[in-house]
């Protein structure tokens, strides 16, 4: 089976001939304009994705840099409550002297402490201590003892003097707390720091412990959105999101909008949840949510944090945190360490992701884009027009040198051309002009002056020297006659002249056996 295509010759002899017929104008810009597109375009791939990897790694960077500040705010406010514990512990052990300076912290930093509880050996020496809208409360030994997750429960053995240590996030509800002349529940979400107490023998005499209330850490991350942050996003719609979690992966609570009032005595990551499927509520924590195994970005980031390591993970739409409704772009995260003494090595407590929902590194791309684009067209016109005016002038000059070089044709004149400054390349056709002009008046000189000289000759000559009459070819001039010989003698004469010679007669006359014998004899 034979198959017939169209010869592409065709083509390219159409394609060839529309350039060929194209002005100088209209060729500069065929061939000028294409060309630049091309070269920026390179220019702009090649620079273009250096510059993205730049900002973006430098975005990267800033990310980093502000969740590991966020994380060592938790890690200053969880070093002085330590330090405050042992203060606490070189004093008095007396509930009357305890609830004093107590009382003395809450009017210096506020709620900030919420327990204060005190376990003797001996059981009569128990008490427990509440911090709560702003007053100190003593909680029966009853109610403490019935409330589940009470500090009299998870302690440990007695460490060396001055060794502080610390507990998971807990959620507490103390039920049937007489106050105000009523009885209220009072939730708490704290972290229980603990250490031991020696008299001035060296004797233990028991455990003192301070808890940690868990909104003052929630409201330190908070402040990083919040519009009194020194590093404050653009608007609230791109503020920093962040949220806390366990070592064990278990997100307890994420930062609120200062601004919006949307923090309360309550902890929760519902926002920053969404998208993920996991288990919830944690025994001693029923707030809290741990994703499944089946994220593993997630779980990367657990790894990581477990192991000490802060780091980045980068989000698409279907990875966690990608959910239609809370869009992230990429994730910062830290661990949050604790040392038991300031000499001791620190402790994994948990970490603390740093969510950026403002896509600034999509939007500084897409900027860097619209300004390449925009470079671009800037420079595809000012060079069109920088050739069109480049290629008008030469034209125009070519033109002028065209019109000047048929004048001389049309008036049979070899005069050199007279122009003003022209580019170089056509000083040099202009020049070219001018020497094969010069050769042409050189050549007619010369023409002329063999004529003058020839003419010159002949008059010089004799008489005697003129041809006969019997030196005219006969060519056909047949006859003796009178009129024979006068014709002759007529061609005899005009033979030698410079002049043009008319002959003129009747059809079948011999003009063309006259013009024979004229140009034989001449």
């Amino acid at each position: 089976m034979r198959s017939w295509t169209r010869p592409v010759l065709g083509n390219s002899l159409d394609t060839t001939r529309f350039f060929v017929n194209r002005s100088m104008t209209g060729r500069v810009l065929l061939l000028g304009l294409p060309l630049l597109t091309l070269i920026l375009l390179l220019v702009f791939l090649a620079t273009g994705r250096s510059i993205e990897t730049l900002v973006n790694r430098a975005i990267a960077r800033n990310a980093q840099l502000q969740a590991q500040a966020m994380s060592l705010s938790l890690e200053q406010i969880l070093t002085e409550t330590r330090n405050q514990l042992l203060i606490l512990a070189a004093g008095s052990m007396e509930p009357k002297d305890m609830v004093r300076r107590l009382q003395f912290r809450v009017r210096a930093e506020g709620l900030r402490y919420r327990e204060v509880a005190f376990m003797g050996t001996d059981p009569s020496q128990r008490y427990l201590l509440l911090s709560y809208g702003g007053e100190i409360i003593s909680i029966p030994p009853d109610i403490a003892s019935a409330t589940v997750g009470n500090p009299f429960t998870s302690l440990s053995a007695a460490q060396r003097p001055g060794h502080v240590q610390v507990s998971q996030p807990l959620e507490v509800v103390y039920s049937m707390v007489p106050l105000n002349d009523s009885v209220q529940s009072i939730p708490l979400y704290v972290i229980r720091f603990s250490t031991p107490i020696y008299d001035a023998q060296g004797v233990f005499q028991g455990m003192l412990i301070l808890s940690l209330d868990l909104t003052v850490l929630r409201d330190a991350i908070s402040m990083f959105s919040s519009s009194a942050a020194p590093l404050r996003t653009a608007d609230d719609e791109t503020r920093i999101r962040s949220i806390f979690f366990d070592n064990q992966g278990w997100m307890l609570f994420q930062s609120e909008n200062l601004d919006a009032d949307e923090a309360s005595g309550r902890l929760n990551s519902d926002s920053l949840r969404a998208g993920f499927q996991g288990e919830f509520g944690r025994a001693g924590f029923s707030t809290a949510f741990r994703p499944g195994p089946n994220h593993v970005n997630y779980w990367a980031m657990v790894s990581s944090v477990q192991g000490g390591h802060s780091g980045q993970i980068f989000l698409d739409n279907s990875d966690a945190w990608g959910h239609e409704n809370s869009p992230v772009e990429g994730v910062s995260f830290a661990p949050v360490t604790f040392a038991a003494t300031p000499d001791s090595p620190r402790t994994i407590m948990g970490g603390l992701a740093v969510l950026d929902t403002s896509f600034t590194a999509t939007r500084t791309g897409i900027q860097i884009v619209g300004i390449y684009g925009i470079c671009l067209l800037a420079g595809i016109c000012l060079l069109g027009l920088g050739l069109a005016w480049l290629a008008r002038g030469t034209t125009k000059r070519l033109r002028r040198l065209s019109n000047e070089v048929n004048l001389r044709i049309d008036s049979h004149s070899s005069n050199p051309l007279v122009l003003p400054p022209m580019p170089r390349e056509l000083e040099q056709l202009k020049d070219a002009i001018n020497a094969l002009l010069h050769r042409l008046r050189r050549s007619e000189e010369e023409q002329l002056n063999q004529q003058l000289m020839q003419d010159a000759r002949w008059a010089r000559e004799p008489a005697e020297n003129m041809p006969e009459l019997d030196d005219i070819p006969e060519n056909g001039l047949v006859g003796t006659s009178a009129a024979m010989q006068d014709l002759r003698a007529n061609i005899l004469k005009a033979a030698p002249t410079m002049a043009d010679v008319l002959v003129i007669g009747e059809t079948g006359t011999g003009k063309e056996l006259v013009s024979a014998a004229i140009h034989q004899a001449s």
